[in-house]
């Protein structure tokens, strides 16, 4: 029984990203990062977090 080739053209490709998902993605975490440690240093996040789950310990 012969071995099956393989055809090196078929071979999965990467995925190709443009500069505009990593600069996306830059900006989000630009944003989001400076949001959320202020709402923790703030205290509101952890405000939202017991009105939703109760006081913990």
């Amino acid at each position: 029984m012969p071995m099956k080739q393989i055809d090196p053209k078929a071979r999965q490709q990467e995925p190709q990203y443009d500069a505009w998902h990593y600069i996306g993605y830059m900006i989000a975490v630009v944003i989001v990062v400076p949001i959320g440690v202020w709402l923790k240093q703030s205290g509101i996040a952890d405000a939202f977090i017991n009105s939703i789950l109760g006081p913990i310990g």
